[in-house]
């Protein structure tokens, strides 16, 4: 699974939009949701309302999410929003390395094909 945050624009009178995206590697089944913030309260967000409701309706489970090193994902693992989600759902994170966008490749792939 893969995530990252994607800036879509600015709209007058909402101001900056971002799209949260999650992707499954295995399958390439792909979820967003719009926020008009990049927090990591709207990253837990949309894997607990959107992308881990789909997984349990499927009796399916998600082991590991990779993320960039963005503030919305990572943090002290111990006071981060996210990084405590997903330690209380006993899922792995992990990170790519630093300005290494390749690594994380299937979803910069998606933000390029939603972009055109």
């Amino acid at each position: 699974m893969a995530v990252d945050t994607f800036f879509v624009g600015a709209l007058k009178g909402v101001g900056k939009v971002y799209l949260q995206t999650v992707l499954d590697c295995y399958s390439r089944h792909a979820w967003g949701r719009l926020y008009t913030s990049k927090l990591p309260v709207t990253s837990v967000h949309v894997l607990n309302e959107t992308v881990l409701p789909f997984f349990e309706a499927h009796e399916a489970r998600v082991y590991t999410i990779l993320s960039d090193n963005g503030r919305e994902f990572c943090g002290r693992p111990d006071h981060h929003p996210y990084e405590l989600f997903l330690q209380l759902e006993g899922i792995e994170h992990r990170t790519t390395k630093v300005r290494r966008p390749q690594s994380n490749g299937f979803i910069e792939r998606l933000h390029r094909t939603l972009n055109n």
